[in-house]
């Protein structure tokens, strides 16, 4: 599902805000759950608008020993979101697809984010509150 991501040396776990850029510009909310791509039409037609989320790494919780699993997103990719504008303080859900067999063999996990390449530019947006993100050294 992913559990926490890494972008520019910080760690972004969900409850906290974050920052993505939409086809209107760039947001920052609450990082409040995540939206099932096979059902991705439906939180669309609910008045969602898809993201990208820019991160280096990204590590799911292992079901067996609870344990972190980290990965690396490929270069030029992104993580997908969507922005729910049905809640009343616009939360971002993290889209995720069905993992792989290698995939659930390696993390431990059902589910995995969608990893895309942006939508909305290459280059990530201007970050202005990190107050949410954890400094990792």
């Amino acid at each position: 599902m992913c559990a926490v991501f890494k972008f520019q040396n910080k760690i972004f776990k969900p409850g906290g805000k974050i920052t993505a850029r939409s086809q209107q510009g760039d947001v920052n909310h609450v990082w409040a759950g995540f939206a099932r791509h096979e059902i991705l039409d439906w939180w669309l037609k609910r008045g969602g608008i898809i993201l990208d989320i820019h991160a280096d790494s990204f590590a799911e919780r292992s079901d067996q020993t609870r344990r972190l699993i980290w990965d690396i997103v490929p270069e030029n990719h992104v993580i997908r979101g969507v922005l729910d504008l049905q809640s009343s303080d616009h939360r971002i859900k993290i889209v995720t697809r069905s993992a792989t067999n290698e995939e659930t063999k390696h993390f431990h996990h059902p589910r995995m984010p969608l990893l895309a390449l942006p939508l909305f530019g290459a280059t990530p947006p201007e970050v202005e509150d990190w107050s949410s993100a954890r400094e990792l050294f």
